[in-house]
């Protein structure tokens, strides 16, 4: 679980992420996408590697998440 409070941050997501918003409103956009709106209740999966634009829209925002770490190790 992870909460936030209003503002913006662009990142490159370290790792495949699926979420849930518990509280609150988010705006995210990938990068050459059009932004999607999540509220309580929404759910997505952004793979690892992509950028994402984040804007909180609400004074607090809370999602629970399930992150995965893909190691790219060459034998």
């Amino acid at each position: 679980r992870r909460s936030s409070t209003r503002g913006g941050f662009t990142m490159i997501y370290p790792f495949t992420e699926h979420a849930t918003v518990l509280e609150g409103e988010v705006e995210l956009t990938v990068a050459g996408q059009e932004p999607i709106r999540f509220s309580p209740g929404d759910s997505w999966f952004v793979e690892q590697g992509t950028e994402v634009a984040w804007k909180v829209l609400t004074p607090r925002f809370v999602k629970h998440y399930l992150a995965n770490v893909e190691s790219h190790k060459q034998d």
